[in-house]
């Protein structure tokens, strides 16, 4: 099916985005409104120029207004996951960033009716205990939730809502017209942010900017991946598949922290490597269950 197969390619980019990020934000860029405004003005830029070359642009005003609302809900989700990144490993943000297919099937059903086997439940228990376990960090011997948990869980709300929001205006609409109105919507985020705090500041953070736009050029091609994804397949299940994209974040990381910890500091070794393993693969396997 030709969305697995984009939903797996789109997971092979995320990976390479996720890394890219961290790199930027935990040196050149302090700022996190600079980050997201790049992202969102790439996104806004790519998907608008690519569906005024499809030549499809116009819709009736209700999936405008739903495409809007998709380019706006990814772009506040940014802007909270660029403020965790900041804060938090990598191992340990990215495989919270899995209940973005809970969130996707509660909007789902909210907007499509769409309903699951109770499989799919199943995998979604497994999921939400896995992002619990490993957002658990050891502070004065006890295990307490990070206070980034819960802005990761916002993320992942907003970028499930988009997902669903995707779904609805591509079940009645052309695809290339939604991605220039989810296209504006993140433009119009993007001026935003940079009125009010995104302008780069001093020569390594304009330095690490330009850099990161740069690297965004190449990467910003997921974003219609995923949207070419999820209006040939369920909205949930593409979500879900994007899932993998933890595999490649584990050992990636593994291999960084080993042979280039100049790229990446996590700590990957004892008991916090047994969690971070059990509570990935909790959630790799509800990711398949639901599936």
């Amino acid at each position: 099916m030709t969305w697995i197969f984009l939903s797996i390619l789109a997971a092979l980019i995320f990976t390479a985005a996720y890394f890219v990020d961290k790199f930027f934000v935990s040196t050149s860029i302090k700022n996190p409104y600079v980050a997201t405004v790049i992202s969102c003005a790439a996104t806004s830029l790519f998907f608008s120029a690519t569906s005024l070359v499809a030549g499809k642009l116009v819709l009736a005003v209700p999936e405008i207004l739903i495409s809007l609302a998709a380019g706006i809900a990814n772009s506040l989700g940014v802007l909270i996951y660029y403020h965790v990144m900041k804060r938090e490993e990598v191992s340990r943000f990215i495989p919270v960033l899995s209940l973005v297919p809970v969130f996707t099937l509660f909007f789902s059903f909210l907007f499509l009716g769409e309903s699951f086997s109770g499989m799919v439940y199943l995998g979604i228990i497994l999921i939400i205990s896995g992002s619990f376990l490993i957002s658990l960090k050891k502070v004065s011997h006890v295990l307490k939730p990070q206070a980034t948990f819960g802005l990761a869980i916002i993320t992942t709300l907003l970028w499930g809502m988009k997902n669903a929001l995707i779904r609805l205006g591509t079940s009645s609409a052309d695809v290339w017209a939604v991605n220039f109105w989810i296209g504006i919507g993140a433009g119009l985020m993007a001026l935003i942010f940079f009125i009010y705090r995104g302008q780069p500041q001093g020569k390594e953070e304009k330095r690490g900017a330009w850099r990161l736009s740069i690297a965004h050029v190449f990467l910003a091609p997921s974003f219609i991946v995923v949207t070419a994804a999820l209006a040939r397949g369920p909205a949930a299940l593409v979500s879900s598949l994007i899932q993998s994209k933890l595999v490649f974040t584990f050992f990636i990381s593994l291999f960084l922290v080993k042979f280039l910890p100049r790229i990446l500091r996590e700590n990957m070794q004892g008991k916090v490597l047994v969690q971070k393993i059990v509570a990935t693969g909790l959630i790799i396997g509800g990711a398949l269950l639901i599936i």
